[in-house]
C-alpha cells in the first residue's frame, strides 16, 4: 500500500473574521489558601443541597462524583486525585449538561457506558424525564428521550383509566436500581401521601428490548410493606409479609400531612438482600429499616431510628438525605449523609461521610463531618463580590458577602470574608485573610444579606464601605485611613441616612447626572432599581430616604431582571464601561446576567436590554456578576457570586476601557494543520506538541458548531458528518487562556 503523504499547511492566525469578534468567557483556574492550606475545590462555587452520584466519565476505572445542587440547579464534577487522595473539582469535565430543575441522578439506562440522567424537567410536568448521553469526540452531550407514551414527556406506566407518570415530587429523593438484577432500571419512590414506598418495575428487558427501553408498570404500592406517619416519620411495621400496615390512630388529612423523604435502597447489613434507608423532611435523623423479605417483595421486620449508631447517628440538620459512595481506586464501600433542604443545614459540616466496618455498630463508622467541604470556599447562603485593594499593595483584593452562615457551634450570622490577591503573572490565587472583614458577626442576624459597595461616598479622600442589607438598608463603614493606604473601617451608621428599599439592597454608585457627586442605584429584592439622586453636594451627599421619595426612581429605567414566572427578581446592579458608554450590568434570582444601555444623564432614560454574550455563562441562581481586572493585564476578569456561596472567576476579552481585545490573548505561536482543504465527516490533525485545553469549530458567521476539551495525546478533530461546505474556524485555546484562531476551508 502506498501512502501519500500530505504538506502540512500553515494556518496564519492573523485571519480573525470581524464578525465573529465578539466577548468570549473561560472559567478560570484560580487558587485560594486558607491557614496555609489550599481549598482545591474553591472553584466549585459551593454547596448547599447536593444530590450525589457517580459515574466513570474518562474510562480510568474510579468513578468520579458528579453533583447536581437542587439550590442553585447546576452540576458539579469532581475527579479524584491518587497523589492527594481526595475528590477534587474538575474545572472542564467532558460533559456537556442538560437544564434540569430540583432533582438529578446519574445512571446508565441502556448499558452502552455513556452516563444518562434521570431528572425533573424544566419544561413539562414535576415527573421523571430522561437524558441519554452519547460520545462525540469523547465528550458526552446529554439529550432528552422522547418517550411517547402519553401527552407528557416524562416516565409512566398503565393505569385503571388511562396512564399515570411515574410519581415524584420536588422535595423527595428518590432511588433507581436494578433491584431484581434482570438488567434495567428499577424506580423506588413515595405515594402521593407520602406514607407508602413505591416500587415501579421496569420491563424492558422482560418484554425483548435488552435495557434500551423505559417500560414501567406498578410493582407493589407498598414496598416493605411499611407505613411512614402523617405528620413525623414514625414508622409502623406489618405483622404480615403479604400485608402493608395500617395506622388507624392517623387520622391526618391528606392536605395537611408532611411532604418530603428521601430514600436509599442498599444492603447495609451484608446478607444479600437489599435494606431502605430513610430521610424525613422535619427530622434530623435517618431511619435504617432491615429487610428480610426479598429485594422483589421486601418485608421491612426491624427498624433503628438513630442510623448508623447511637454514638455517631446521622444528625446534620432537618431532611438529611443518603448516597451511597463507590469512593476511590480501592472502592471503599461509603455512604454520604447531606442537606435536602438547602439552606438550613450547618454549612461547615454540610457532608457526613461514613466507611462500611463490619465491626462497627451499624456496619458504617463516621470518617468526616465535611466531606468536599473542607477543600472549598463556601460562605454558606449566598455570595456577593466586589473589589478594592484593601491593603494598597496594587492588587485588586475581594471582598465577599453573604446571607448567612451556620457554622460548627449552630451560630447564624451574616460576614464579609476578605480575600487578599496573591496573582504572580496570569495565574490568579488568593488567600483567605479575613472571615470576619469589619467585624460584621458581632451583628448576629440583626444584620445579614450582605452586599458590599466601595465608594468614597463624600469625597473625602476617605473610602467608603456601604453594605446592603437584607432588610433593604445601608450599613455605613468608613476607613480611618486615607484612600492609598492599607484600609481600617471604622462603624459609622447601621442605617446610612436612612435609605431603604423594599428588600435585599444591592447597592452601585453612579454619577448618572454627570454633575461630580455620588448617586446611587440599588437593586431589589423585586428585581427592579431605584436611582437614589443626591440632592447635596459632592462633599455633603444628602438622600432622600424613601425609595419612592421624591427626587428618587423606583424602577430606574423602566427595566426589571424579573422574568414571567420568576417568584423573585434580585437586581444587583454593576456600572461598567462598555463601548463608550456606561452600561447597567445585574445579576438575577433565575441567573442570568443582564445589560442595559441608555443611561443618558437623566432620571427618566428608558434603559435597552443588549447582550454582553453572556448567555450561557450560567452558574446558579441569585448571581452577582462584578468585572474587574484582577491581574492588572488590562483585560477584564469576571467574578460571580451565587445562592450556594461560592464564586466563580471568569477570563473575558473585555479590556478596562470597555472594548474587545483581539491582541491580548492572542497566542504568537502558529498552527499547522492538515490535510487543507478538508473535508465534512473527516478527521483533521494539528501539532500535538501544543499545549492546548479547548477546540472549538465555529461557522463564519460565528455559530458554535462543536466543542472539545482536549484529551493527553489527542491531535485531531473529527469534523462533523453534516458539515456543510465553506470556510471555517477553529478556535484553539492554550492551558495559559490565549487562543489561536485558523481558517479552515471545508469541499
Amino acid at each position: 500500500m502506498k501512502y501519500c503523504h500530505l504538506p502540512l499547511i500553515v494556518i496564519l492566525i492573523t485571519f480573525i473574521p470581524s464578525f465573529i469578534i465578539g466577548q468570549n468567557y473561560t472559567f478560570s483556574d484560580f487558587d485560594i489558601t486558607q491557614n496555609g492550606t489550599s481549598l482545591v475545590n474553591c472553584m466549585d462555587g459551593g454547596l448547599n443541597s447536593p444530590q450525589i452520584s457517580q459515574f466513570d466519565l474518562d474510562g480510568d476505572g474510579i468513578k468520579e462524583l458528579i453533583i447536581f445542587d437542587k439550590v442553585g440547579d447546576i452540576f458539579n464534577v469532581y475527579k479524584y486525585n491518587n497523589n492527594s487522595g481526595l475528590y477534587e473539582y474538575w474545572l472542564n469535565p467532558p460533559v456537556v449538561f442538560p437544564n434540569i430543575n430540583d432533582l438529578a441522578l446519574i445512571r446508565d439506562y441502556d448499558g452502552d457506558g455513556v452516563m444518562d440522567i434521570f431528572g425533573i424537567p424544566t419544561d413539562d410536568i414535576v415527573g421523571f424525564g430522561v437524558w441519554k448521553g452519547r460520545k462525540i469526540n469523547d465528550q458526552t452531550v446529554l439529550e432528552r428521550v422522547q418517550l411517547n407514551k402519553w401527552y407528557y414527556n416524562v416516565l409512566s406506566y398503565p393505569g385503571n383509566n388511562g396512564r399515570l407518570n411515574v410519581y415524584v415530587t420536588i422535595t423527595d429523593i428518590p432511588d433507581i436500581q436494578d433491584i431484581d438484577g434482570d438488567g434495567d432500571l428499577d424506580i423506588f419512590s413515595f405515594n402521593e401521601q407520602g406514607s407508602h414506598m413505591v416500587f415501579y418495575k421496569n420491563n424492558s428487558v422482560e418484554q425483548g428490548y435488552g435495557r434500551d427501553s423505559l417500560l414501567y408498570t406498578l410493582e407493589d404500592i407498598c414496598y416493605g410493606k411499611f407505613i411512614e406517619g402523617g405528620l413525623d416519620n414514625t414508622i409502623t411495621l406489618s405483622s404480615n409479609p403479604n400485608q402493608c400496615a395500617t395506622n388507624f390512630t392517623d387520622t391526618t388529612p391528606l392536605e395537611l400531612r408532611h411532604s418530603g423523604s428521601t430514600l436509599l435502597v442498599k444492603d447495609i447489613d451484608k446478607d444479600g438482600i437489599q435494606d431502605i434507608l430513610l430521610g424525613d423532611i422535619s427530622f434530623n435523623n435517618v431511619v435504617f429499616l432491615r429487610n428480610t423479605g426479598t429485594n422483589v417483595k421486601a418485608y421491612i421486620t426491624e427498624q433503628n431510628d438513630l442510623f448508623p449508631d447511637i454514638e455517631d447517628p446521622i444528625n446534620l440538620g432537618p431532611f438529611p438525605a443518603i448516597y451511597s459512595l463507590d469512593y476511590g481506586p480501592n472502592h471503599e464501600d461509603c455512604i454520604v449523609a447531606t442537606s435536602n433542604i438547602g439552606s438550613l443545614a450547618t454549612e461547615s459540616i454540610l457532608n457526613w461521610r461514613y466507611t462500611y466496618d463490619e465491626d462497627a455498630p451499624g456496619n458504617y463508622r463516621l470518617a468526616e463531618k465535611d466531606f468536599l467541604i473542607k477543600n472549598s470556599l463556601d460562605l454558606g447562603l449566598e455570595c456577593s463580590p466586589t473589589i478594592y485593594d484593601i491593603d494598597a499593595d496594587g492588587k485588586p483584593d475581594l471582598i465577599l458577602g453573604n446571607k448567612f452562615y451556620k457554622d460548627k457551634n449552630n451560630g447564624q450570622y451574616g460576614q464579609l470574608v476578605y480575600l487578599r490577591n496573591t496573582s504572580d503573572g496570569n495565574k490568579l490565587s488568593f488567600t483567605v485573610e479575613d472571615e470576619d472583614f469589619a467585624n460584621l458577626k458581632s451583628f448576629g442576624i440583626n444584620h445579614y444579606g450582605y452586599k458590599p459597595l466601595f465608594t468614597d461616598i463624600d469625597h473625602n479622600g476617605y473610602i467608603d464601605l456601604l453594605i446592603g442589607t437584607e432588610r433593604g438598608t445601608l450599613l455605613h463603614f468608613e476607613s480611618s485611613t486615607p484612600i492609598g493606604q492599607p484600609t481600617a473601617f471604622v462603624l459609622k451608621s447601621e442605617s446610612y441616612q436612612g435609605i431603604k428599599v423594599p428588600s435585599r439592597a444591592a447597592p452601585a454608585a453612579y454619577d448618572f447626572d454627570h454633575d461630580g457627586d455620588t448617586d446611587l442605584i440599588i437593586g431589589d429584592k423585586n428585581g427592579n432599581f431605584c436611582l437614589f439622586i443626591n440632592t447635596g453636594t459632592a462633599k455633603n451627599p444628602i438622600f432622600a430616604p424613601g425609595y419612592q421619595d421624591a427626587p428618587n426612581v423606583y424602577r430606574y429605567g423602566n427595566v426589571t431582571v424579573k422574568e414571567i414566572g420568576d417568584t423573585e427578581g434580585d437586581a444587583t446592579p454593576f456600572i461598567m464601561r462598555w463601548k463608550g458608554e456606561d452600561i447597567l450590568v445585574s445579576g438575577s434570582y433565575n441567573g442570568q446576567i443582564y445589560a442595559f444601555n441608555g443611561m443618558n444623564g437623566t432620571s427618566t432614560a428608558t434603559l435597552s436590554k443588549i447582550s454582553l454574550n453572556t448567555e450561557s455563562l450560567y452558574s446558579g441562581r441569585q448571581n452577582k456578576p462584578v468585572f474587574g481586572d484582577l491581574n492588572n493585564d488590562g483585560i477584564l476578569e469576571l467574578i460571580q457570586g451565587n445562592i450556594r456561596g461560592g464564586l466563580n472567576i471568569l477570563a473575558t476579552d473585555i479590556t478596562t476601557s470597555g472594548t474587545i481585545s483581539i491582541q491580548g490573548k492572542k497566542s504568537n505561536q502558529k498552527m499547522l494543520l492538515y490535510p487543507i482543504p478538508a473535508s465534512a465527516g473527516k478527521r483533521i490533525y494539528f501539532d500535538n506538541r501544543l499545549d492546548l485545553s479547548q477546540l472549538e469549530f465555529i461557522s463564519i458567521t460565528g455559530k458554535p458548531i462543536l466543542k472539545i476539551l482536549k484529551s493527553p495525546g489527542q491531535n485531531y478533530l473529527d469534523i462533523p458528518t453534516n458539515t456543510s461546505p465553506g470556510i471555517y474556524i477553529l478556535r484553539a485555546t492554550f492551558k495559559n487562556r490565549e487562543t489561536i484562531n485558523s481558517k479552515i476551508i471545508i469541499h
